[in-house]
């Protein structure tokens, strides 16, 4: 029989490297450094009181699948009622999904604040890391968001 597999941290991953790199830029001022580290772990224990807490995990599910994913049974989210369990689920999961796309927007405001306040932007390297930072910020939004809104809906 095989060894159930720990869960995958990789959503723990992307937002601290983003936190460091946002840090980084901005001179290392400690006050960047607090206000999005709160929001980190804001957006850390949210999830994982979401995933702990409110999704349940159908064994039959997991060994079908190979042992492998973690699959929260949350299919009837889209029930009608406002005050049906399964409907504040899938209003909390939104919430959560909504907190990360917060924490990118602030993560990416705070780098262009900063460019534009150093006057960054107005050589073609400034303006490229701008561009580029955008582009990773809107293609990241058409995932957190649309999911956000679906659940939220």
């Amino acid at each position: 029989m095989r060894k159930a597999r720990s869960p995958p941290i990789w959503m723990f991953n992307t937002l601290p490297v983003m936190l460091i790199r946002t840090y980084a830029f901005t001179g290392r001022k400690l006050r960047v450094l607090i206000m999005l580290t709160a929001c980190y772990l804001a957006v850390v224990a949210s999830e994982l009181w979401l995933f702990s807490t409110r999704f349940v995990f159908p064994q039959e599910i997991h060994v079908a699948l190979g042992y492998t994913g973690c699959f929260g049974n949350d299919a009837g989210a889209q029930s009608g009622s406002l005050f049906d369990t399964k409907r504040r689920v899938a209003l909390q999961s939104g919430c959560v999904l909504l907190g990360i796309f917060l924490l990118d927007a602030i993560m990416t405001a705070t780098i262009i604040f900063h460019c534009i306040r150093i006057r960054s932007t107005q050589g073609a390297l400034g303006k490229a890391f701008i561009a580029q930072g955008l582009v990773a910020f809107l293609a990241m939004s058409s995932v957190n968001l649309p999911g956000a809104i679906i659940y939220l809906w």
